[in-house]
């Protein structure tokens, strides 16, 4: 079982790992930020999510590692914005950030960084 705090921590992590770091833009990180705000559905935070992970997975096979990153980048955004009060939440939220981490460590990998 993961707890609401431990989930927090790791949002915590991930937020200062992708946008603390100066990694992506202050610009698009505000514009990924707003379009977030607006949306319906938290459901819909989700798919998008999944789709930035797997456009991810998609450039990675075509060794685009830069986009690759990129991608799995925003989906790591985008989960530090995702609701953890249920535990299926917290679960689906750890499973993703472990793939996404993976993801981009093959990246890294594969840059030879």
């Amino acid at each position: 079982m993961t707890t609401y705090q431990d989930c927090e921590k790791i949002k915590k992590e991930l937020r200062g790992l992708l946008i603390e770091k100066d990694n992506f833009d202050p610009e698009d990180i505000a514009c990924l930020f707003s379009y977030i705000d607006d949306l319906d559905n938290p459901k819909e935070l989700l798919e998008h999510i999944k789709e930035f992970k797997e456009d991810g997975n998609w450039l990675f096979k075509k060794v685009d590692i830069d986009s690759a990153l990129e991608k799995y980048g925003f989906a790591g955004i985008f989960l530090t914005c995702m609701a953890l009060e249920m535990e299926e939440d917290r679960e689906t939220f750890i499973n993703i950030t472990c793939v996404l981490f993976l993801n981009m460590a093959a990246c890294f990998l594969r840059k030879k960084v």
